[in-house]
């Protein structure tokens, strides 16, 4: 795929067709979404993403990894604007997602199925292909908690070393 991409790349400057990260393991139950599209944009070379969504103008620290407060929750939203914003800008075509049993590190099977729900919902309105990688752990939560339209979109590849 890179090399029928190394004239456009050549080309436009930024111009990425290929990015991805490691989806970070949080403690405690909580994926923390803000932290996640932050690392997202980082992976997408954006800058100055500390300045992205603005929490001073309501009074709030940056927190950094911390569990976010409602108030904070309501800028989760922007970051994924931001993120969609990038992925198109940039011309992605294919996200990787190292390490995305990850995803799976949350308190009960609903909050899971939304966590799926949420990384298809960006998989579409961005038009990117998201490529999850992981260890067994991710197969087997991808088996327990896919429904069948996920199912359909998904192709399941076994690599060992």
């Amino acid at each position: 795929m890179l090399e029928d991409e190394m004239e456009a790349i050549e080309a436009n400057d930024h111009y990425l067709p290929v990015s991805g990260m490691e989806v970070i393991a949080y403690d405690g139950g909580q994926f923390r979404w803000k932290d996640f599209h932050q690392r997202y944009l980082n992976a997408l070379f954006e800058p100055m993403v500390e300045h992205k969504i603005k929490t001073s103008t309501m009074g709030l620290d940056d927190i950094g990894g911390e569990d976010l407060t409602k108030a904070q929750l309501a800028f989760a939203p922007g970051l994924r604007r931001a993120v969609e914003k990038a992925l198109k800008r940039r011309g992605v075509k294919a996200f990787l997602l190292d390490e995305a049993q990850h995803f799976g590190k949350v308190r009960g099977g609903s909050r899971l199925l939304d966590q799926l729900d949420y990384l298809k919902s960006l998989a579409n309105t961005s038009e990117v292909k998201h490529v999850l990688f992981g260890t067994y752990q991710m197969l087997k939560l991808w088996t327990s908690a896919v429904s069948w339209r996920g199912a359909a979109r998904s192709f399941t590849c076994r690599v060992t070393a």
